[in-house]
């Protein structure tokens, strides 16, 4: 990816959290030179992310959706956004579903009643992946890239399942006996010496209750109501990736979504930076989501409410550019490290940051322990600077930065989607029609409800005005039924709710 510039010299090594402390980019370039020794200052006081943390994107929840910690419940509601790390187990209830996706496009669901754990989720100094997932109850759906750098391993009663390359694959602890099913692609099966097998497409293999070291190997693959639910999910992250830009694309999780959500532009100088559709001059990139306490992982770490807010919350900066009365997300450091939350290069004179909360309770382990209730602080200041109002059908707009005007980025199809990739399951390719994305209208954002918390941080202030209003689904379904009503569009968003702990405004 390509993001040059003279901000690139400022966010190398600099923890963005510290970027709240400072205004790092000033408003003309002429003067920006003055601020350089200030960031070197703040970047050598300010910590660094912690390099050995790994997080993974929830990226789809509906219905009741718990995250646990060993025995321990985390959050008892879950929220698209949050980010899951080692050791953390996935809940779904009667009417929930969810979805992890790791930094290859890698994906797991779970359907209703289902649990899976990530036992393993590390990274090396030289960037590769190992992950290693343990399916517990219920059903799931696993896609794996195959990725050359990405060790993708799923555990379940026994077994292990290996893909070196692209595959997907359903299995249904429910079903007596046990089935794994491959859906595209060839999986490896194996269990410790008792049994090693190659299974292809459209193959089911049963286990034999009674003998661990017993399989059944059948062809054809049985259908079942939740197959369709998978196929959804394929078909709206297809939709996402279906057009990119090729100037400032990037690999992983995330980089698709604002694509779809917004545009890059490419300021005089090289640097790159991206607008989200429909932000207005008081939109606030902070606005809505939720404040999530996990521990040693960074303390409390931003959950976005919007549905492509996962990258520019844990990488790079925001800036407010005067030239267009609106904010842009500028990356760096988003490949190898964790960080809690984006920061905050320049801001509007006026403009009120969003305080970080400090937690208070017992000391277990070196890190404060909260109650469940306090682990998880709603956001909302407002539908001015949380409302995003694409104007479809409009002309692209004219941005100006430092005097001169940014240069829009051209979308073009993505020919790995489009095309699909030898062996890749076929979900993934673009089906006709959808190769240019439809209006999306209003983005949704959640609209937290929660009692009043220790503290209220002060609504944003700074000149401008944003149309009011937004809009959001909810849905629900039980295991034996699926019902495809929701537009990919939507299909990130949460159906919100309460979530407990404190409420900021």
């Amino acid at each position: 990816m390509r993001h040059q510039g003279i901000l690139k010299q400022f966010e190398r090594g600099a923890n963005p959290l510290c970027a709240n402390r400072v205004s790092a980019f000033s408003r003309n370039q002429r003067i920006l030179l003055s601020f350089l020794l200030l960031w070197l200052l703040s970047a050598a006081i300010c910590a660094r992310a912690d390099d050995q943390i790994r997080a993974v994107r929830l990226s789809n929840v509906v219905g009741g959706v718990q995250i646990l910690s060993g025995a321990e419940t985390e959050f008892a509601q879950a929220y698209p956004n949050m980010p899951l790390m080692q050791g953390s187990t996935l809940k779904t209830g009667e009417d929930g579903r969810a979805e992890i996706q790791l930094e290859d496009g890698s994906v797991l669901r779970l359907t209703p009643n289902s649990s899976a754990a990530l036992s393993v989720l590390s990274r090396t100094s030289d960037g590769n992946t190992n992950s290693e997932i343990d399916l517990l109850t219920g059903l799931a759906y696993v896609e794996s890239k195959g990725a050359a750098n990405q060790r993708f391993v799923v555990h379940f009663g026994g077994n292990e399942v290996i893909s070196p390359a692209p595959a997907s694959f359903r299995v249904n602890l429910d079903a007596n006996p046990v089935e794994f099913a491959v859906l595209d692609g060839s999986a490896h099966l194996s269990n410790g010496t008792a049994y090693a097998v190659d299974v292809r497409a459209n193959e089911t293999v049963r286990f034999d209750p009674n003998d661990g070291g017993r399989y059944f190997l059948a062809q054809g693959v049985d259908p079942d109501s939740w197959d369709q639910w998978n196929a959804d999910r394929d078909q709206a992250m297809s939709q996402m990736a279906a057009q990119e830009t090729r100037e400032a694309q990037g690999s992983g999780a995330g980089w698709s979504d604002l694509d779809y959500y917004g545009n890059w532009y490419s300021a005089s100088d090289g640097t790159s930076f991206w607008m989200p559709d429909g932000a207005g001059a008081g939109w606030d990139p902070y606005g809505s989501g939720y404040w999530g306490y996990y521990g040693g992982a960074g303390g409390y770490v931003w959950i976005s409410g919007y549905p492509w807010g996962w990258l520019p919350y844990h990488c790079g900066m925001w800036n407010y550019y005067d030239g267009f009365n609106g904010w842009g997300w500028v990356p760096s450091n988003c490949s190898n490290r964790w960080y809690p939350s984006g920061g905050i290069g320049y801001a509007p004179p006026r403009y009120r940051r969003l305080p970080h909360p400090n937690p208070v309770g017992p000391v277990v382990g070196g890190y404060p322990r909260l109650p469940l209730r306090n682990r998880l602080i709603a956001v909302d200041r407002g539908p001015e600077a949380t409302t995003l109002t694409p104007r479809v059908g409009a002309a692209p707009r004219v941005i100006g930065v430092g005097g001169q005007t940014a240069r829009l980025l051209p979308k073009t199809v993505n020919p790995v989607v489009a095309e699909g990739r030898p062996g890749a399951p076929s979900s993934e390719r673009v089906r006709t029609g959808y190769v240019g994305a439809p209006p999306i209208g209003n983005v949704p954002a959640y609209r937290p409800v929660a009692p009043s918390g220790a503290y209220r941080a002060p609504a944003p202030s700074y000149p401008g005005r944003a149309s009011a209003g937004s809009s959001q689904g909810s849905s629900s379904a039980g295991r034996s039924s699926y019902s495809a009503t929701a537009p990919p569009a939507a299909s990130h968003a949460s159906s919100g709710g309460s979530s407990g702990g404190g409420h900021v405004h």
